[in-house]
């Protein structure tokens, strides 16, 4: 049996996006450093990709997935 995904975020992505948190530089800092390399970084269920933009400066690439085609927009 496939699970179905269930998209509560698209119909209010630009809400989403606007109330989302940032987060500091050192916290984003502090991640990159736990991983094993800086190679590659994957931000799964992005949402707005915000967190993906920042974490860019710490890899080589950072690929960012989402479900909802709305909140990758």
């Amino acid at each position: 049996m496939t699970p179905t995904f269930h998209d509560h975020f698209s119909s209010q992505s630009s809400l989403y996006a606007a109330a989302r948190p940032t987060y500091p530089p050192q916290m984003l800092r502090w991640f990159a450093e736990q991983a094993p390399s800086r190679g590659r970084c994957w931000d799964a269920a992005t949402g707005s990709g915000q967190v993906a933009r920042s974490i860019a400066a710490h890899f080589d690439e950072v690929y960012a997935s989402d479900a909802s085609a709305q909140q990758l927009e």
